[in-house]
């Protein structure tokens, strides 16, 4: 595949050979083998860690997990969408404010309290979004700023 780039001016402008090349270049389909191994010994790793560690190292990786998908939901939001969220965090609040009233008032174990979580702070962020929906930019962090 050539790499000719037109330098008549217009910077960046690939060549109208190259970009008949790229076009008919197929684009690479399926998972590499390598991410598969990866996660098999990542969820292999991640069934084992309760078994071998105490309680306390346990509740540390219990919080990085958690953390860690807030921090996806907040890459989904400004990483790939471009919008920007102040009231990320409360929303995830509600969802642990959630499993915490349901697991000491009421008893419940911890897993179905992470589903019900979901339930409840995806709803308060549907019923909180809603007003913000034609809303971007400055004016929307504004709005998300408002709503935490």
């Amino acid at each position: 595949m050539s790499s000719t780039v037109d330098d008549s001016g217009s910077a960046g402008l690939v060549s109208p050979e190259a970009a008949a090349e790229l076009a008919a270049t197929p684009p690479a389909t399926g998972v590499p083998w390598v991410r598969i191994a990866v996660g098999v010994v990542l969820a292999a790793l991640a069934l084992y860690i309760p078994f071998y560690y105490g309680p306390d190292t346990n509740r540390l990786f219990s919080q990085a997990i958690y953390l860690a998908v807030a921090a996806m939901g907040l890459n989904l939001l400004t990483g790939f969408n471009g919008q920007v969220s102040i009231g990320h965090g409360a929303f995830f609040g509600v969802g642990a404010f959630t499993t915490g009233i349901l697991m000491t008032e009421y008893g419940w174990y911890f897993e179905p309290t992470i589903l019900v979580a979901a339930v409840v702070a995806a709803v308060v962020g549907a019923v909180a979004g809603f007003p913000a929906l034609r809303v971007r930019g400055l004016y929307l962090a504004l709005i998300t700023l408002g709503l935490a």
